[in-house]
Protein backbone atom coordinates (compact mmCIF):
# COMPACT_ATOMS: atom_id res chain seq x y z
CA UNK A 1 0.00 0.00 0.00
CA UNK A 2 2.67 2.53 1.18
CA UNK A 3 4.66 1.34 -2.04
CA UNK A 4 2.04 2.52 -4.27
CA UNK A 5 2.43 6.08 -2.48
CA UNK A 6 -1.17 5.35 -0.87
CA UNK A 7 -0.77 6.82 2.81
CA UNK A 8 -3.01 4.53 5.30
CA UNK A 9 -4.87 7.00 7.56
CA UNK A 10 -6.70 6.35 10.77
CA UNK A 11 -9.59 4.02 9.18
CA UNK A 12 -7.01 1.85 7.86
CA UNK A 13 -5.10 1.39 11.16
CA UNK A 14 -8.44 0.86 13.37
CA UNK A 15 -9.52 -1.55 10.89
CA UNK A 16 -5.92 -3.59 11.36
CA UNK A 17 -6.28 -3.04 15.14
CA UNK A 18 -10.12 -4.81 15.16
CA UNK A 19 -8.95 -7.69 13.08
CA UNK A 20 -5.63 -8.47 15.12
CA UNK A 21 -7.99 -8.44 18.52
CA UNK A 22 -10.09 -10.49 16.72
CA UNK A 23 -7.61 -13.09 16.63
CA UNK A 24 -6.20 -12.43 19.96
CA UNK A 25 -2.94 -10.70 18.96
CA UNK A 26 -2.73 -8.73 20.88
CA UNK A 27 1.14 -7.75 20.89
CA UNK A 28 0.50 -6.86 17.03
CA UNK A 29 -2.61 -4.84 17.93
CA UNK A 30 -0.69 -2.65 20.46
CA UNK A 31 2.22 -2.39 17.65
CA UNK A 32 -0.24 -0.55 15.31
CA UNK A 33 -0.98 1.98 17.81
CA UNK A 34 3.02 2.56 17.96
CA UNK A 35 3.07 2.93 14.71
CA UNK A 36 0.70 4.98 14.42
CA UNK A 37 2.11 7.13 16.14
CA UNK A 38 5.41 6.89 14.51
CA UNK A 39 3.66 8.37 11.31
CA UNK A 40 2.16 11.16 12.93
CA UNK A 41 -1.22 10.05 12.69
CA UNK A 42 -3.81 11.01 15.61
CA UNK A 43 -5.27 8.22 17.25
CA UNK A 44 -9.44 8.76 17.71
CA UNK A 45 -11.31 7.36 20.39
CA UNK A 46 -12.87 4.53 17.92
CA UNK A 47 -9.62 2.61 17.68
CA UNK A 48 -8.92 2.74 21.32
CA UNK A 49 -12.73 1.85 21.75
CA UNK A 50 -11.73 -1.30 19.42
CA UNK A 51 -8.65 -1.93 21.97
CA UNK A 52 -10.43 -1.53 24.77
CA UNK A 53 -13.48 -3.30 24.28
CA UNK A 54 -11.33 -6.73 23.25
CA UNK A 55 -9.32 -6.48 26.42
CA UNK A 56 -12.21 -6.42 28.71
CA UNK A 57 -13.62 -8.95 26.78
CA UNK A 58 -10.88 -11.13 27.44
CA UNK A 59 -10.68 -10.15 31.30
CA UNK A 60 -7.24 -7.97 30.33
CA UNK A 61 -7.94 -5.59 33.25
CA UNK A 62 -4.48 -4.01 33.78
CA UNK A 63 -3.49 -3.84 29.96
CA UNK A 64 -7.56 -1.73 30.06
CA UNK A 65 -6.23 0.32 32.97
CA UNK A 66 -3.17 1.24 31.26
CA UNK A 67 -4.69 1.46 28.19
CA UNK A 68 -7.46 3.92 29.35
CA UNK A 69 -4.91 6.10 31.24
CA UNK A 70 -2.92 6.64 27.75
CA UNK A 71 -5.92 7.80 26.20
CA UNK A 72 -5.96 10.42 28.71
CA UNK A 73 -2.29 11.27 28.29
CA UNK A 74 -2.74 11.18 24.54
CA UNK A 75 -5.54 13.65 24.70
CA UNK A 76 -7.91 11.13 23.54
CA UNK A 77 -11.51 11.85 25.79
CA UNK A 78 -13.27 8.31 26.20
CA UNK A 79 -16.78 8.52 25.14
CA UNK A 80 -19.93 6.46 26.31
CA UNK A 81 -18.28 3.63 24.40
CA UNK A 82 -15.31 3.33 26.27
CA UNK A 83 -16.60 4.08 29.94
CA UNK A 84 -19.60 1.10 28.86
CA UNK A 85 -16.61 -1.62 28.31
CA UNK A 86 -14.79 0.02 31.12
CA UNK A 87 -17.92 -0.22 33.63
CA UNK A 88 -18.94 -4.01 32.60
CA UNK A 89 -15.45 -5.48 32.70
CA UNK A 90 -15.00 -3.96 36.23
CA UNK A 91 -18.48 -5.72 37.54
CA UNK A 92 -18.00 -8.56 35.79
CA UNK A 93 -14.18 -8.52 38.02
CA UNK A 94 -16.16 -7.61 40.90
CA UNK A 95 -14.81 -4.33 41.32
CA UNK A 96 -17.19 -2.63 42.27
CA UNK A 97 -16.59 0.76 43.66
CA UNK A 98 -13.75 1.33 40.59
CA UNK A 99 -17.30 0.67 38.46
CA UNK A 100 -19.12 3.35 40.13
CA UNK A 101 -16.58 5.82 40.47
CA UNK A 102 -15.92 5.49 36.55
CA UNK A 103 -20.17 5.34 35.99
CA UNK A 104 -20.25 8.86 38.12
CA UNK A 105 -17.48 10.17 36.09
CA UNK A 106 -18.99 9.24 33.09
CA UNK A 107 -22.42 10.13 33.79
CA UNK A 108 -21.29 13.83 34.96
CA UNK A 109 -19.47 14.27 31.58
CA UNK A 110 -22.27 13.38 29.39
CA UNK A 111 -24.64 15.76 31.41
CA UNK A 112 -21.99 18.55 30.73
CA UNK A 113 -22.58 17.51 26.85
CA UNK A 114 -25.90 17.48 26.54
CA UNK A 115 -26.75 20.68 28.32
CA UNK A 116 -23.89 22.45 26.30
CA UNK A 117 -25.45 21.21 23.00
CA UNK A 118 -29.09 22.20 24.45
CA UNK A 119 -28.00 25.65 25.27
CA UNK A 120 -26.45 25.92 21.88
CA UNK A 121 -30.01 24.90 20.20
CA UNK A 122 -28.69 21.38 19.20
CA UNK A 123 -31.09 19.37 20.85
CA UNK A 124 -30.72 16.89 17.83
CA UNK A 125 -27.27 15.83 18.95
CA UNK A 126 -28.15 16.15 22.27
CA UNK A 127 -30.90 13.36 22.09
CA UNK A 128 -28.98 11.36 19.90
CA UNK A 129 -26.31 11.48 22.98
CA UNK A 130 -28.78 10.55 25.03
CA UNK A 131 -30.17 7.65 23.18
CA UNK A 132 -26.39 6.37 22.95
CA UNK A 133 -26.36 6.78 26.27
CA UNK A 134 -29.26 4.47 27.01
CA UNK A 135 -28.31 1.71 24.18
CA UNK A 136 -25.09 1.47 26.13
CA UNK A 137 -27.37 0.26 28.89
CA UNK A 138 -26.35 3.82 30.76
CA UNK A 139 -29.84 4.75 32.83
CA UNK A 140 -30.48 9.05 32.20
CA UNK A 141 -30.90 10.67 35.67
CA UNK A 142 -32.74 13.74 36.74
CA UNK A 143 -29.68 15.88 35.45
CA UNK A 144 -29.88 14.39 32.18
CA UNK A 145 -33.29 14.44 31.31
CA UNK A 146 -34.23 17.79 33.04
CA UNK A 147 -30.93 19.39 30.60
CA UNK A 148 -32.78 18.05 27.80
CA UNK A 149 -35.89 19.20 28.47
CA UNK A 150 -34.60 22.89 29.39
CA UNK A 151 -33.52 22.62 25.75
CA UNK A 152 -36.88 21.51 24.05
CA UNK A 153 -38.34 24.43 25.86
CA UNK A 154 -35.62 27.20 24.75
CA UNK A 155 -37.34 26.30 21.38
CA UNK A 156 -40.44 26.79 21.96
CA UNK A 157 -40.96 22.74 21.83
CA UNK A 158 -43.02 21.70 24.32
CA UNK A 159 -44.49 18.41 22.78
CA UNK A 160 -40.68 17.05 22.70
CA UNK A 161 -40.73 18.83 26.11
CA UNK A 162 -43.42 16.91 27.95
CA UNK A 163 -42.33 13.85 26.43
CA UNK A 164 -38.89 13.87 28.23
CA UNK A 165 -41.21 14.65 31.55
CA UNK A 166 -43.48 11.73 30.89
CA UNK A 167 -40.03 9.45 30.56
CA UNK A 168 -39.05 10.70 33.95
CA UNK A 169 -42.33 9.65 35.31
CA UNK A 170 -42.14 6.26 33.41
CA UNK A 171 -38.65 5.84 34.64
CA UNK A 172 -40.09 6.62 38.57
CA UNK A 173 -37.58 9.23 38.70
CA UNK A 174 -38.01 11.18 41.86
CA UNK A 175 -39.03 14.61 40.56
CA UNK A 176 -37.44 18.24 42.43
CA UNK A 177 -39.54 21.81 41.79
CA UNK A 178 -36.69 22.19 38.91
CA UNK A 179 -38.38 20.38 37.08
CA UNK A 180 -41.78 21.51 37.19
CA UNK A 181 -39.85 25.33 37.02
CA UNK A 182 -38.75 24.74 33.72
CA UNK A 183 -41.89 23.03 32.42
CA UNK A 184 -43.95 25.85 33.88
CA UNK A 185 -41.31 28.92 32.28
CA UNK A 186 -41.65 27.06 29.22
CA UNK A 187 -45.15 26.85 28.51
CA UNK A 188 -45.51 30.67 29.72
CA UNK A 189 -43.43 32.05 27.28
CA UNK A 190 -45.42 30.07 24.70
CA UNK A 191 -48.52 32.02 26.52
CA UNK A 192 -50.10 28.98 27.37
CA UNK A 193 -51.28 29.78 31.05
CA UNK A 194 -53.66 26.75 31.16
CA UNK A 195 -50.51 24.50 30.90
CA UNK A 196 -48.63 26.14 33.56
CA UNK A 197 -51.24 26.30 35.56
CA UNK A 198 -52.04 22.95 35.72
CA UNK A 199 -48.47 21.53 36.11
CA UNK A 200 -48.56 24.07 39.23
CA UNK A 201 -51.46 22.32 41.15
CA UNK A 202 -50.36 19.67 39.88
CA UNK A 203 -46.73 19.47 41.74
CA UNK A 204 -48.23 19.82 44.86
CA UNK A 205 -51.01 16.97 44.54
CA UNK A 206 -49.15 14.75 42.49
CA UNK A 207 -45.40 14.56 43.82
CA UNK A 208 -45.95 16.48 47.13
CA UNK A 209 -43.25 19.20 46.15
CA UNK A 210 -43.99 22.80 46.91
CA UNK A 211 -43.50 25.54 44.84
CA UNK A 212 -40.97 28.08 44.94
CA UNK A 213 -40.12 31.73 44.77
CA UNK A 214 -39.09 31.00 40.66
CA UNK A 215 -42.19 29.15 40.42
CA UNK A 216 -44.80 32.13 41.60
CA UNK A 217 -42.37 34.98 39.95
CA UNK A 218 -42.46 32.98 36.63
CA UNK A 219 -46.87 32.96 36.98
CA UNK A 220 -46.79 36.28 38.67
CA UNK A 221 -44.76 38.05 35.75
CA UNK A 222 -47.04 36.40 32.99
CA UNK A 223 -50.17 36.91 34.16
CA UNK A 224 -49.13 40.61 34.78
CA UNK A 225 -48.36 40.94 30.74
CA UNK A 226 -51.47 39.01 29.60
CA UNK A 227 -53.55 42.69 32.02
CA UNK A 228 -54.76 39.50 34.64
CA UNK A 229 -53.54 41.71 37.31
CA UNK A 230 -56.18 40.45 40.08
CA UNK A 231 -55.01 36.99 39.49
CA UNK A 232 -51.40 37.69 40.00
CA UNK A 233 -52.63 39.45 42.83
CA UNK A 234 -54.23 36.44 43.70
CA UNK A 235 -51.57 34.13 43.42
CA UNK A 236 -48.79 36.54 45.43
CA UNK A 237 -51.46 36.46 48.19
CA UNK A 238 -51.11 32.59 48.16
CA UNK A 239 -47.07 32.74 48.09
CA UNK A 240 -47.50 34.96 50.95
CA UNK A 241 -49.81 32.80 52.57
CA UNK A 242 -47.59 29.51 52.06
CA UNK A 243 -44.38 31.19 53.98
CA UNK A 244 -42.69 31.77 51.16
CA UNK A 245 -39.44 33.32 50.82
CA UNK A 246 -40.98 35.93 47.71
CA UNK A 247 -38.47 38.26 46.40
CA UNK A 248 -37.98 41.68 45.28
CA UNK A 249 -38.82 40.18 41.64
CA UNK A 250 -42.09 39.17 42.54
CA UNK A 251 -42.98 43.27 43.77
CA UNK A 252 -40.99 44.59 40.74
CA UNK A 253 -43.97 43.02 38.52
CA UNK A 254 -46.77 45.80 39.38
CA UNK A 255 -44.81 48.50 38.40
CA UNK A 256 -45.27 47.32 34.87
CA UNK A 257 -48.84 46.57 35.06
Amino acid sequence: MKNRRVVPNVVTYSTLVHGFCGLGMWKEARGILDEMGDHGISFDVVTFNILVDAYCKDGKMNEVVKLFEGMRKRGVQPDVSTYSSLIHALCNSGKWEEAMSLFNEMLDKINIMIDALCKEGMNKEARELLELMIQEGVEPNLVTLSSLMNGYCLQGDMRNAMEVFNSMLNRAIELDVVVYNILINGYCKRWRLDKAFSLFRGMSKHHGLEPDTVTYNTLISRLCKVGRVSDAKELLNEMQQNDSKHSHISYTNWWFV
